[in-house]
């Protein structure tokens, strides 16, 4: 286990990365959904697409923010798959 720490909220707290050798995508799945099983919050390093990886729900904050730096949806096209629902209107946010 790699660990850091930092603060959040004025808060110490830890972050842990287990480094392990998986074989295929269904044994990384099963790993992830047992630490998740286990109360750990995932931030999964092995997907580009922003909900995926740990947000699991990008809020209107979020949504604003992109609409004033990239109103046309240029940048990163397919990482926020709210942003591609919503603004572009492709179902499940794929381009």
């Amino acid at each position: 286990m790699h660990h850091e720490f930092s603060r959040a909220g004025g808060e110490l707290v830890a972050f842990a990365l287990p480094l392990v050798q998986y074989f295929d995508e269904p044994q990384l799945r099963a790993l992830i959904a047992s630490f998740e099983a286990d109360g750990c919050a995932i931030y999964d390093p092995h997907t580009w697409v922003l909900e995926d990886g740990g947000m699991k729900q990008v809020d209107e904050a979020q949504l604003s923010f992109k609409q004033t730096a990239d109103p046309l949806g240029l940048m990163n096209p397919g990482k926020l798959r709210a942003w591609d629902e919503r603004v572009l209107g492709i179902p499940g946010g794929g381009l």
